[in-house]
């Protein structure tokens, strides 16, 4: 049995279709169906059933999985060998909501890449669903995810930490100040949000439901840095994280409204396939990561982020 017909085959399972598999393999369609006949003949029993375009694995095409991702973790680990106690190298893949890629977390990015510079990285941002789905099909190794806790039997969560929402202004807006105001009151003001396909907007929108209030932003951008800038310069309000303006309260460019019923608290999550050896570069950035969340210095707001 030859890896790398193994290797064809857990992409099949992750792409369920045989162009998109050969494309992303860089063979032709016949090779890949060449390669899944060869492992069925070696194996002795179908692994798929082919309906229309998808396929979809037959029960002992699953249980041939679970082994599969036991031979490609240790044909990771055997390539490794002889790198042991040598200097981190190989290549990363890191999967990113968008607000957390931003001046302040190429800090941590640009310090990554000075400690190991051998180590090729690549970012990919898109929302925490989606991010969830590519570490499913192994197109990610390491994932940093903003929402709901993770609970995923196929995902292990090697970092969580927690986060608030709130809305944001100028410091010298009406409503800023230790009173207590109303959702109806801020959502009659100038609102600068983030698309509706985003979790802040959601939440905020779930809010406004229940107080039968409707939500009409004078400006809709899905880039965070943009609406951070555009609150700062006193156009309107926002509603954000707050990993994202904490260097700027600190810097007193803004402040936090206290608005009644809106505390909601979410989690900064990193997490990898279950099965996923975790390889050094990812174990150097888990733990570069970590170490950086341990920096209490206000000093540092924006730059240890996670």
């Amino acid at each position: 049995m030859e890896l790398r017909t193994v290797e064809t085959f857990i992409k099949l399972v992750e792409m369920e279709n045989f162009s998109r598999t050969a494309e992303w393999l860089g063979y032709s369609q016949p090779t890949v169906t060449i390669h899944i006949q060869q492992l069925e003949s070696e194996l002795g029993f179908q692994l798929f059933e082919r309906i229309g375009k998808k396929v979809i694995l037959t029960n002992l095409g699953k249980l041939f999985l679970s082994k599969a991702r036991e031979m490609q973790k240790i044909e990771e680990q055997m390539l490794h060998l002889g790198k042991v106690g040598k200097e981190v190298s190989g290549s990363l893949r890191i999967g990113s909501i968008e607000s957390l890629i931003n001046p302040y977390s190429a800090n941590l990015i640009n310090h990554f890449y000075r400690r190991y510079p051998k180590v090729k990285l690549e970012i990919i941002t898109s929302h925490t669903t989606e991010l969830l789905q590519m570490i499913k099909q192994n197109t990610l190794d390491i994932a940093i995810g903003f929402g709901n806790k993770i609970v995923d039997r196929e995902c292990s969560i090697v970092y969580a930490r927690p986060y608030r929402l709130s809305f944001v202004a100028p410091p010298d807006d009406e409503f800023a100040g230790p009173r207590q105001i109303e959702l109806s009151q801020v959502l009659s003001r100038p609102l600068l949000l983030t698309e509706r396909s985003s979790i802040y907007r959601q939440e905020l929108e779930d809010m406004a439901a229940n107080v039968d209030a409707v939500i009409s932003p004078i400006i809709e951008i899905d880039n965070t840095m943009v609406l951070l800038e555009l609150v700062q310069r006193g156009l309107g309000i926002s509603f954000l994280p707050n990993y994202i303006f904490e260097k700027s309260l600190f810097e007193n460019k803004l402040s936090i409204l206290d608005v009644k019923g809106c505390d909601r608290n979410y989690w900064c999550q990193i997490f990898h396939h279950r099965n996923k050896w975790v390889s050094p570069p990812m174990q150097a950035f888990i733990e570069m990561v970590i170490g950086s969340s341990s920096n209490k210095n206000p000093e540092s707001y924006g730059k240890a982020i996670f």
